[in-house]
């Protein structure tokens, strides 16, 4: 069975980061939904007003991400278990492909997408000012312990506002510092970041998608994306040798490269998405 992989999609509230945990999940891909909405939607039916103002929010929450990552093992494992024997040879593969026909398609089960992680609730704890219970303390131990999640980190994008909700009561320049906080911990913690920019679902989806496709878990000094070239200022070139990462490059600053995929090659290629590499 390939390794399971777990992929976190964190950043600023009301970025649409559930909206494409569904659009992933319309397509294939096994997803966790976020905690803290639940538990905050379940309190509220039951008639606290304000939840994440219990001393034991972030604990529940925690536990309960927990608890989804775990379902979800499950049914990775059933999932690879139905599709063992799955084959396809190379001429139907192209007579497929005509029409759409992805070989990978069962491989996808072997993938994971968290709408946050222990992590977030880390620092929603630190957002909050509140103590990290050991719960909390317990699941973020576990998770960089045992690896739990790829050290690339999916950061969606801000919209540029934000719809507050029964469970989002937070202005848009709050959601902002509060995702700052995020970047921050998964930083410390030795995450990679890798921005998806605001944008139609379907090319979020589709740069999420093109990322997964080329990340293999094992911790790596350079991304590698292939079929694609890119632009760092007035330079194009394969995709292959771009970065270095965290070799100094004088293309770099404050940290990070910015890099805009194209779909052909040379300064007219179209560009098809831009995100930002840390």
């Amino acid at each position: 069975m390939p390794e399971l992989r777990r992929y976190v999609l964190t950043g600023a509230p009301g970025a649409g980061k559930t909206t494409l945990i569904e659009a992933l999940r319309r397509q294939g891909h096994v997803t966790v939904r976020e905690a803290a909405t639940d538990i905050i939607a379940a309190r509220q039916a039951q008639g606290c007003a304000e939840p994440w103002r219990e001393p034991g929010f972030v604990d529940a929450v925690a536990a309960l991400q927990r608890r989804r990552q775990f379902d979800a093992d499950q049914r990775i494992d059933s999932h690879a278990e139905r599709t063992r024997s799955w084959t396809v040879s190379v001429i139907a593969e192209r007579k497929l492909s005509k029409i759409g026909f992805r070989r990978d398609a069962p491989g996808r089960g072997c993938v994971q997408l968290h709408d946050r992680s222990p992590l977030c609730t880390l620092a929603l704890a630190r957002y909050l000012g509140r103590p990290v219970g050991p719960v909390l303390a317990a699941e973020v131990d576990r998770v960089a312990r045992q690896r739990t999640y790829q050290r690339s980190v999916f950061v969606i994008g801000p919209l540029g506002f934000i719809r507050p909700t029964a469970a989002r009561q937070i202005g848009y320049a709050e959601s902002l510092a509060f995702a700052r906080v995020h970047e921050q911990v998964y930083e410390a913690y030795g995450y990679r970041l890798v921005h998806v920019p605001a944008g139609p679902v379907p090319e979020r989806t589709a740069l999420i998608e093109r990322c997964l496709s080329t990340l293999d878990g094992r911790p790596r000094s350079r991304l590698t994306l292939h079929n694609v070239h890119y632009r760092i200022g007035s330079g194009v070139g394969p995709a292959a040798t771009m970065l270095g990462w965290p070799t100094p490059d004088p293309r770099r600053r404050g940290g990070s490269d910015q890099v805009t995929l194209h779909t052909g090659r040379g300064p007219s290629a179209n560009v098809t998405s831009l995100m930002t590499i840390r």
